[in-house]
């Protein structure tokens, strides 16, 4: 399958897009990802829960000074409402990465790292911009091994080493193969 995924990106005069500048444009959408992330936060973070936050970062200090820290029970209820404050948080950086990649993959088969790089994602097969599946199961895969299962995710990119289509699991599972703009 790598080799005709190669082949037909060759004979569609196209180029596959390297390491280097898929690396320069995931830094670069990463960085817009975390300043869109920290704009919704400040607008949908009250100061309580920002103090709640700011108390659990106290008290981790206290807690490992203290070893009957989680015996009291102002503790405790500190503890579960700054945990439950880092789930919402963690589930805005999700939801901010997941739909980042989906739209832009979809609307523009290129994200603002990718166009800044001159590079761009297409459907193996045709070799056009990825359908709304490709995008949601890139977006997916992405977020999915990026974030939450991190590790494999940098195991994921030492795929594209392996094969002559030069392409990442995320690649693989939605499908896409990143080429170089050809404008």
């Amino acid at each position: 399958m790598d080799e005709l995924i190669y082949e037909n990106v060759l004979k569609n005069d196209l180029k596959l897009a390297s390491f280097g500048k898929r690396a320069i444009s995931s830094t670069i959408d990463f960085v817009l990802i975390f300043i869109v992330f920290f704009i919704l936060l400040s607008v949908n973070l009250t100061n309580e829960e920002l103090e709640n936050i700011n108390l659990l970062l106290s008290l981790q200090e206290s807690a490992q000074l203290e070893p009957n820290f989680l015996n009291s029970s102002n503790n405790q209820a500190a503890v579960l409402n700054a945990l439950k404050i880092m789930t919402k948080v963690s589930f805005y950086f999700i939801g901010v990465y997941f739909f980042y990649i989906l739209i832009f993959t979809f609307l523009y088969g290129s994200s603002v790292g990718k166009f800044i790089c001159k590079i761009s994602i297409v459907n193996q097969y045709t070799l056009l911009k990825p359908s709304f599946f490709n995008a949601f199961l890139r977006a997916l895969s992405k977020s999915f091994l990026d974030i939450i299962f991190f590790p494999f995710g940098l195991l994921g990119y030492g795929l594209y080493f392996y094969g002559k289509s030069k392409r990442n699991i995320n690649d693989m599972f939605s499908r896409t193969v990143v080429v170089e703009n050809t404008l």
